[in-house]
C-alpha cells in the first residue's frame, strides 16, 4: 500500500475501531467510535476521528526521477464522555477518558501498529489537550451531569 493522508485516515479510524471494540461507558454502554463528528446519535462514550490539520508540512527529501515528498500529518482524535450525576460523576467521566487516551497511546507502542497497515512510516500520540470537564444543566438551570472532553494528536510521517 502507498503512503498517504488517506490512508493514515482511514487505517487510524479502523484501528480505532479494533482498540475501542470492546469499551465501554461507565454506564456499561458501547463506546462510539465515528469518523468526524458522531451526528444526532450520542452515547454516553465517544471516540471520534477527526480532521487532519489544516496545514501539512510538506518537503522534498530526495532527487531524482520519482521526487518523493515527506509529509509530517498531525490527526486529531476527540474523546468526550458524559455521566449522569452530582460531583460524583466527574470522577468516573475522568478515569473513563483517561482510559481510552492510554488504550490508543499503548496501541502505538506494539509494533508494527505504528505504520498504520503502511500508511505511513510512523505514527504516535504526539500530544493531548484536556481532560477538561463541564457540567450539563437542565431547562431549571439544575446539574444533571458531567462531561469530560479530551483531543489526542496522532503525528503521522508520510512518504508518498
Amino acid at each position: 500500500m502507498a503512503q498517504s493522508l488517506l490512508g493514515v485516515m482511514d487505517n487510524l479510524y479502523a484501528a480505532c475501531k479494533t482498540i475501542y471494540a470492546t469499551s465501554k461507558a461507565p454506564d456499561g454502554t458501547e463506546v462510539l467510535v465515528s469518523y468526524g463528528a458522531p451526528g444526532n446519535y450520542l452515547p454516553n462514550a465517544i471516540v471520534a476521528v477527526m480532521d487532519a490539520a489544516p496545514s501539512q508540512p510538506v518537503s522534498r527529501p530526495t532527487i531524482g526521477a520519482n521526487r518523493s515528498r515527506d509529509m509530517q500529518a498531525e490527526i486529531a482524535v476527540m474523546f468526550s464522555v458524559y455521566v449522569p450525576g452530582g460531583n460524583e460523576a466527574h470522577q468516573s467521566a475522568l478515569n473513563c477518558v483517561l482510559t481510552l487516551l492510554r488504550a490508543l497511546e499503548t496501541y502505538f507502542q506494539t509494533s508494527p501498529n505504528e505504520h498504520l497497515n503502511g500508511a505511513c512510516r510512523d505514527a504516535w500520540v504526539s500530544s493531548i489537550a484536556g481532560p477538561a470537564g463541564s457540567v450539563t444543566k437542565d431547562q431549571q438551570d439544575n446539574a444533571t451531569g458531567r462531561v469530560v472532553e479530551a483531543t489526542a494528536y496522532v503525528t503521522a510521517l508520510i512518504r508518498y
